[in-house]
């Protein structure tokens, strides 16, 4: 089965790889993205590139993906896209009008996704001077799409950036946003970076170009992307530091952020002050010096690994116990099922142990999973734990990959302290060090029960909304999971978002209601429990409702279900049902149904504009 995959994929990056060069024979000139983990150094070479005199690269986009989908796959309407770009928090910092987008949209027959993505980068280029110059973007979250990107742009050639983790984490920890942990910027640049050269195999043209050489050898790292975009190196390219402050004036403006106050310009542009100068060597290697000890040891105990498969050394090895996966031919799931019961049936293998049902509850932002938590939470034997944020990726892991208990304790932590939960490190290390192995399913329950036991209670489930992406991965580590996924009124998620709506963030949050409700319900026929429970349902009937999901359970129902304290603070948060009538205008209402009507149908919440036959 292994070997059969292997197979496929390979057959499938190669597929991929020779129709991506293929469409790039009669695309655009190529076109330069700039991606990898934060604080990697690409608003560097971002600069750098931006000073050939054919180049023009503006600030981080973010929008490509959205936009292309909006035009593309739900026929938004050209204000529905100008409304989708200029309503972006980082549109200011491309210094355009959105007139100048308009005209330039309202030039091109047919306005396609690609098509409008081109012709703002051309637009771009030419307010920066450079009417003639190819594009480029630097937006380090596209290291995430780059297969998708390269369906929509066949142009586009990705220079993955890396640089030492374990400088990037005494980069991104001294900001205000991103992680907050040493352990939490490790796992997210062992992430970042895993995603990116995951998709190698699939990408017609993808580099990798360390940050250490780039600082390093500057010319010759250079030359190297030039001949890989197709371009003359130009010695400007080097003095990019001369022009890199005004160059940089477009960030002089603080930048809103969903929740919380803005970032100050004073501070985006300080985070950035390096690139004043000449390349820094002094920058390489900064962790052995300010990273403490124990620091050092928790990043390489989640990201060691990573660190010397890129050829960074090492500062100590890893002395705990590892545990190594089994590798097994793994069968077809029918076949499985078949062997399983045979094997029980025949006394071969024990029984399962028999578990009570554990609910994980999911659902899309503000679809209600915090009020089914606070109900199902007050029952006396069940403690609801919320936004875990480890489960799936650890149990991935865990089967995948060689472990430690250490480890796998920074894996937890990565996701948050432990004590928010109730469980210390302490504890979680001693109920580790218990376990016969370090299995998925017996890691995961030994946190669940402990933080059970903590409250106090004999059972326990998980109320992480974005698990509804994972459930897959969840079941296959604990069969005890019921999946309980909580749908709303995608209008009523967007009418309770704080803040102001307009119409651009109208359209994106259909975009994104329409595909996660999609996702999980895609899942359903591969799921052993997965039940839907509608808002709408758990305002009108509590006591109906808790009580079909208390025979899901296995759970004996509790009056005191139906108003526990919090109830009253969590619906005001969320808005009435049907709110959306009053607050949001015809003009949203039309930008989010554009992505969403379908699946509003589909779900029999209707749609408010009738829909083309």
């Amino acid at each position: 089965m292994k070997l059969r995959r292997e197979i496929l994929n390979r057959t499938a990056g190669w597929n991929s790889r020779r129709l991506a060069v293929k469409r790039a024979k009669t695309a655009p000139p190529p076109a330069p993205f700039v991606v990898g983990a934060t604080r990697s150094g690409t608003t560097l070479l971002r600069l750098m590139l931006d000073a050939h005199p054919q180049l023009a690269i503006p600030s981080e986009t973010h929008f490509i993906p959205e936009l292309v989908a909006a035009r593309d796959k739900h026929n938004a309407s050209r204000a529905q896209m100008l409304e989708l770009m200029t309503s972006h928090r980082r549109w200011g910092d491309f210094q355009l009008e959105p007139e100048e987008l308009d005209a330039a949209w309202a030039e091109l027959d047919p306005l396609t996704g690609p098509a409008a993505v081109r012709a703002f980068f051309h637009l771009y280029a030419r307010k920066l001077g450079k009417p003639d110059a190819h594009w480029g973007d630097k937006t380090p979250g596209y290291v995430k799409s780059m297969r998708e990107i390269q369906v929509y742009l066949p142009e586009a050639r990705f220079i993955h950036l890396i640089r030492d983790g374990r400088d990037v984490a005494l980069s991104v920890l001294k900001q205000d946003w991103g992680p907050q942990s040493i352990e939490a910027a490790a796992e997210k640049w062992r992430s970042r970076v895993l995603r990116g050269r995951a998709q190698q195999p699939y990408l017609g043209f993808y580099m990798e170009v360390k940050f250490e050489d780039l600082v390093l050898h500057t010319e010759r790292e250079l030359r190297r992307i030039c001949e890989f975009v197709e371009l003359d190196f130009e010695p400007a390219m080097l003095g990019y530091h001369e022009t890199a402050e005004k160059r940089l004036q477009e960030k002089a403006r603080a930048l809103p952020r969903a929740h919380g106050a803005p970032q100050a310009a004073e501070k985006r542009l300080q985070s950035h002050a390096k690139t004043f100068e000449p390349p820094n060597p002094n920058l390489i290697g900064t962790w052995k010096q300010k990273m403490a000890p124990e620091d050092r040891a928790s990043y390489e105990s989640l990201a060691g690994d990573l660190l010397a498969d890129l050829g960074y050394e090492l500062d100590q090895p890893d002395t705990g116990e590892v545990h190594t996966p089994k590798r097994r031919i793994r069968l077809p799931r029918p076949m499985r099922r078949v062997a399983n019961v045979a094997a029980h049936a025949t006394g071969i293998r024990e029984p399962a142990e028999r578990r009570d049902p554990a609910p994980f509850l999911i659902g899309a932002s503000r679809s209600g999973t915090s009020l089914l938590r606070a109900m199902l939470g007050v029952h006396p034997d069940l403690a609801i734990v919320s936004e875990t944020g480890f489960a799936p990726q650890l149990a991935e892991m865990i089967r995948s990959e060689p472990m430690t208990v250490e480890r796998t304790l920074k894996v937890m932590a990565a996701a948050g302290p432990l004590e928010k939960h109730g469980v210390s490190e302490e504890e979680m290390r001693r109920r580790l060090d218990a376990l016969e192995g370090l299995k998925a399913a017996a890691v995961l329950r030994a946190f669940y029960e402990a933080a059970a036991e903590a409250a106090g209670k004999p059972r326990w489930g998980d109320e992480t909304p974005s698990y509804l992406k994972r459930e897959r991965r969840l079941q296959r580590a604990l069969f005890e999971a019921r999946f309980i996924h909580v749908i709303r009124d995608g209008r009523d998620t967007l009418a309770a978002k704080p803040g102001d709506i307009d119409v651009g963030s109208a359209l994106a949050t259909g975009q994104r209601w329409e595909k996660k409700v999609r996702s999980a319900r895609q899942q359903e026929h591969l799921m052993e429990h997965y039940v839907e429970v509608r808002y709408e349902d758990l305002i009108a009937d509590p006591e109906g409702t808790l009580r079909g999901l208390c025979e899901l359970l296995e759970l004996e129902f509790d009056p005191v279900m139906v108003d526990p304290p919090e109830r009253a603070e969590i619906e005001a948060g969320l808005g009435a049902v049907g709110g959306w009538r009053e607050r949001l205008t015809p003009e949203q209402l039309a930008a989010f149904e554009e992505p969403a009507a379908e699946m509003l149908i589909e779900l029999g919440y209707g749609t408010a504009a009738p829909q083309p036959a």
